[in-house]
């Protein structure tokens, strides 16, 4: 256990009615600063300090504070990797982020991994004080400065990462990346030629493209198929299978008339369509 680690369960009376808390910090002055006020305010006792990830959920595993004080960025483990390590063994230490980083999509990420809070390191010392307490009751502390932009993060992931598309016209893209005619769609899917022309259209629309190859190309990397195909070649829902032998890889075409290699257009195309063929 380095310098930066130092329990304080033999120089601080622990009272059941305090929250104990752990300081994790790779900057001595601002970890000293955050464990004195702390103290100071008679209702904290800090357990121990760490001054890596590491030896911060060192500390949890054996301590088992109320709550882990830990900044985002460290050295060996950082805030975030404490926070799965303590989620992943249900350790019930609540872990409250400290940072000098507040971007919305960071404090967004951080929650949804399982920290109780986010915190600034430019938060007064009362704030830190009545945030660990807030944690160690079972709330979760965000910023009121940060509330508006972390709810305007989550309205932009509650948005649709891509194009919604139609069962049918899913099953259209899959056969044009199989290499198959409008024609042979119809055939294929019980239509007339007419109807899928329709499809495709509003396929062109909804992807912004002007021709099939690069309908496929930007149907894969806006996330349209979701899974991988099944062993023994047989594509998964929602998965445009290999194309067969004697068809045209789409995407290999796209990347003749557009300069740019098939292999970057989308990683999952690279695995789902040859681009060899």
């Amino acid at each position: 256990m380095s310098n930066a680690t130092r329990p304080y369960s033999r120089r601080v009376r622990t009272s059941d009615k305090k929250v104990t808390a752990v300081v994790a910090d790779d900057h001595p002055f601002f970890r000293d600063g955050v464990t004195r006020g702390l103290l100071n305010s008679g209702l904290i006792t800090v357990v121990g300090e760490a001054g890596t990830g590491r030896e911060a959920l060192v500390l949890i595993e054996s301590l088992h504070p109320d709550v882990a004080l830990v900044d985002y960025q460290m050295p060996d483990l950082d805030g975030l990797d404490v926070v799965h390590a303590v989620t992943r063994d249900g350790l019930t230490t609540r872990v409250l982020l400290l940072s000098a980083i507040t971007d919305s999509a960071i404090v967004f990420r951080a929650l949804q991994e399982g920290a109780a809070g986010y915190l600034g390191k430019d938060a007064r010392r009362s704030q830190i004080v009545d945030a660990v307490l807030s944690v160690a009751a079972g709330k979760t502390v965000v910023p009121a400065e940060l509330a508006g932009a972390l709810a305007g993060e989550i309205r932009l992931r509650a948005q649709p990462a891509g194009p919604v598309l139609s069962k049918r016209e899913n099953q259209v893209l899959q056969a044009f990346a199989r290499g198959l005619s409008i024609p042979q769609v119809a055939a294929e899917l019980f239509i007339g030629a007419s109807t899928v022309k329709t499809h495709t259209q509003r396929l062109y629309e909804k992807l912004g493209v002007s021709d099939r190859a690069a309908a496929v190309a930007e149907g894969c990397a806006a996330g349209c198929w979701n899974s991988p195909p099944a062993a023994g070649g047989q594509a998964g829902r929602g998965v445009a299978p290999h194309p067969p032998a004697e068809g045209p890889c789409q995407l290999r075409r796209y990347a003749r008339t557009s300069g740019e290699p098939c292999s970057t257009l989308c990683e999952s195309c690279s695995r789902t369509i040859d681009p060899s063929r």
